[in-house]
């Protein structure tokens, strides 16, 4: 199972009506979230052998009247705070008509019925399918693309976009000096979701039976988006059992409703096995996926912790240039980052949330009572005003230099029982190897700082099994490297958009991570340092 996701449910479709789906046994408020694909009016006939279904054969109006009837009844059904998930189409008139080749806007007619009967609209979602309905000819393009509709019952609904935040590096550029800038868990899903359909056969030719199951991987979005584990999951024109199959293999509750009993006997005889199979073999890989955004996502948090420091330690000279020599200001040393935890620890991919990083500032200071008080004051301020986008919790502390390094090493090393002390210049960085004391502050620059950035990806626990994959797949990327493989080729051979070979290859350090921040400190410093006698 998944992180955070309960025991899992299986899954069932119920031969029924989508117009009354209380008929099989759901009551008011018992769906969190609905995903489907109604008949696209009367586009297919779905099976011949069952009457009394949506679409097909009908006029427009009694189209529309039933589709009237599914949205009331679902509105019953779900809670709250559920959503709606519709993929539809537009299509074209049926020849012979009046109206012939003109083009009908399907999703907006359904949204605006949708509507009518008190659902929200929400959004719209262009889903990049590659290849539908070809409407290619005069006056028409050759059509790529369908809709996805996002209806919720309330203003206040379910909704965790960050679980399909895109990554950030390798492409941020401005990334180390303007961390701020960047949201810790990626960028904020675009509404264009590039999802290819299901190849013939890859469910045992299940699809023939059907002409237009969605991808696991377009429902996995939308159950991403707006349900948690154990939730309850409803397809009222389920089909083959896409969405129910998907729900589960995610945690979810999954349920649907299908007036055709022969696909409810594809549910249960192969798509149902599939798909479940399917999310159990790219667990691993899920896994990997989550602990990079982690990674990524604590580097931010300590590149903010470190341009806090900068911008704090700036703002204190400012103030100390513009006011009198005796001032409180002028009479700090050092201004010295900390991190009271690890940024890891609030984290969490799965929820798709990121808690504000506790740190510390140490402010090395030798002022007396009442001017502490003015200093903290202008602390303060700094911090509720230069500072408060940083997404960080703040706090700071006033120390003299004797303090400091008995007060500074809470965490130490298990190995050497040090913490590593960084210092960090506007355009130098750099680390000492030993552990500073009281009288190095002379020799130092005026940021400190015990936030170690770390490397962007992260380090992987493997079982043996594991690592024995892990170290194939590292030779692979080796011998493509050897071979002069041009990185387009290699990607291509994988099978992986560049972006993921890019995170594959920095994952197994055949390519160089971002770094500002792996310069050494200059030997002078050091030799000075060593100078000094106490």
């Amino acid at each position: 199972m998944e992180p955070g996701s309960v025991e899992s449910v299986k899954a069932k479709v119920i031969q029924g009506d989508a117009r009354r789906p209380d008929a099989v046994g759901l009551s008011p408020g018992a769906v969190d979230c609905i995903v489907t694909s109604p008949p696209y009016w009367n586009l297919k006939r779905y099976n011949e052998k069952v009457s009394g279904e949506i679409g097909h054969g009908q006029t427009l109006n009694a189209y529309l009247g039933d589709m009237r009837a599914v949205f009331e009844s679902s509105l019953a059904l779900i809670k709250d705070t559920g959503v709606m998930w519709i993929v539809v189409d537009t299509i074209r008139f049926p020849a012979r008509t009046e109206r012939e080749y003109q083009l009908m806007p399907l999703p907006i007619m359904l949204a605006e019925l949708a509507q009518e009967v008190g659902w929200r609209f929400q959004d719209l979602i262009v889903w990049q399918k590659n290849k539908t309905l070809p409407y290619s000819g005069a006056g028409k393009l050759r059509n790529l693309i369908e809709y996805i509709l996002l209806l919720t019952k309330s203003r206040e609904f379910k909704h965790r976009p960050y679980r399909l935040a895109e990554r950030h590096l390798p492409a941020a550029e401005w990334l180390v000096g303007w961390p701020e800038r960047y949201h810790p868990l990626g960028k904020h899903p675009a509404n264009i979701w590039k999802v290819k359909i299901p190849t013939q056969g890859i469910w045992a030719q299940s699809e023939r039976l059907h002409f237009c199951p969605l991808p696991a991987e377009l429902v996995r979005r939308c159950l991403d988006l707006t349900t948690d584990a154990g939730d309850v999951v409803l397809d009222p024109f389920a089909g083959i059992g896409t969405v129910p199959a998907q729900a589960e293999a995610m945690g979810r509750v999954g349920l649907g409703i299908e007036l055709n009993p022969s696909y409810i006997d594809v549910f249960e005889t192969t798509t149902r096995e599939q798909f479940l199979a399917q999310w159990e073999q790219g667990a691993r890989r899920r896994q990997l996926a989550r602990e990079d955004q982690a990674s990524e996502a604590a580097l931010i948090l300590r590149l903010r912790a470190l341009k806090a420091g900068r911008e704090l330690s700036r703002h204190l000279e400012k103030v100390a240039q513009a006011r009198p020599s005796n001032h409180p200001a002028t009479k700090v040393q050092s201004v010295i980052v900390r991190g009271l935890s690890r940024p890891e620890d609030g984290i969490d991919i799965v929820a798709g949330q990121c808690d504000p990083w506790p740190v510390e500032f140490l402010i090395v200071t030798d002022t007396v009572d009442g001017e502490r008080t003015e200093l903290a004051s202008l602390l303060l301020d700094a911090i509720a005003t230069t500072l408060r986008t940083y997404g960080l919790q703040l706090t700071f502390r006033l120390v003299d230099a004797t303090a400091v390094d008995n007060d500074l090493y809470c965490q130490p090393d298990t190995e050497t029982g040090a913490v590593p002390l960084y210092e960090f210049d506007v355009s130098r960085h750099g680390a000492f190897t030993e552990r500073p004391v009281q009288g190095l502050f002379a020799a130092l620059p005026r940021l400190l700082t015990t936030v170690d950035l770390g490397p962007a990806v992260h380090p992987t626990t493997l079982s043996p099994l594991e690592q024995a994959r892990h170290e194939g797949e590292k030779k692979l990327l080796q011998s493509l490297l050897a071979s002069g493989v041009p990185h387009r080729e290699m990607a291509q051979q994988l099978r992986l958009p560049s972006v993921e070979l890019d995170e594959l290859l920095r994952r197994h350090g055949l390519a160089p991570s971002p770094r500002a921040f792996a310069v050494s400190l200059p030997d002078d410093l050091l030799a000075r340092a060593e100078r000094i006698e106490f």
